[in-house]
């Protein structure tokens, strides 16, 4: 089974020998791959709607996984049911993909609060947007930014985030927040490409704001902002 780009790099993240959460699994195009080719001994895939998890279900159904792929109809965490709750410390990775940053860290943070999340897991997440909130969850529950990779697929940018929970908290600062911390460190062109994107999609907008737009400002700020990123991209 041949992935997208994104979803390709999303599965080179996943560590060996796991058994894989996937929330809102998309066809269970990921679990199923990663399954064929060897690399995780079993997943749940977890949809929130009928009709979703029937497709999961055909996909699994046909490449004859179904002992090994359980396809679940639930949100977020909530695939594990009292008698399932056993398997929540098996699930060694969690993967949540193609979501806004905003609705990823309202699945953790439930997941967190029911005790549905195995604190052990790895958490690959890719954010469509939002993914300074999310980060920010993540700092504020002790988890590590292991890994950070950003992909395009023609005009969309993808950012995927790999951590890890500690003992001791990480602290990020505002701006590796809002960029990545090891996507300040070492970016690649798909991060250049998307910044200077945001850079000039700003300056449309501003173009057409008055100075004593209420936004103007803000706008202005960002711009700048980005410009000393891509400033420090280019230094490197």
């Amino acid at each position: 089974m041949k992935l997208s780009p994104r979803l390709q790099q999303v599965a080179d993240l996943v560590d060996s020998n796991q058994i894989l959460l996937d929330i809102g699994s998309d066809h269970a195009y990921l679990p199923i791959h990663l399954v064929l080719n060897q690399k995780i001994t079993k997943a749940i895939a977890g949809e929130v709607s009928e009709g979703p998890l029937a497709n999961a279900i055909k996909a699994v159904r046909a490449n004859d996984l179904e002992q090994v792929i359980s396809c679940r109809l639930g949100s977020g965490f909530n695939v594990f049911s009292d008698e399932q709750s056993e398997e929540v410390n098996q699930i060694g990775t969690v993967t949540i993909c193609g979501m806004g940053g905003e609705l990823i860290r309202s699945i953790l943070a439930d997941g967190f609060n029911k005790q549905l999340l195995n604190e052990q897991a790895v958490l690959i997440l890719q954010p469509n947007i939002g993914e300074k909130t999310l980060r920010q969850w993540l700092m504020d529950h002790s988890y590590e930014i292991i890994d950070e990779k950003m992909i395009q697929e023609v005009n969309r940018f993808y950012p995927i985030i790999k951590a890890v929970k500690r003992q001791q908290p990480t602290t990020y600062t505002d701006l590796e927040l809002m960029y990545g911390p090891l996507l300040l460190k070492e970016p690649n062109q798909a991060v250049i490409n998307k910044y200077q994107e945001d850079k000039k999609h700003l300056r449309s907008i501003l173009s057409q704001l008055n100075h004593d737009h209420p936004k103007y400002q803000m706008f202005e700020q960002k711009i700048n902002e980005l410009s000393e990123v891509l400033n420090h991209y280019e230094s490197r």
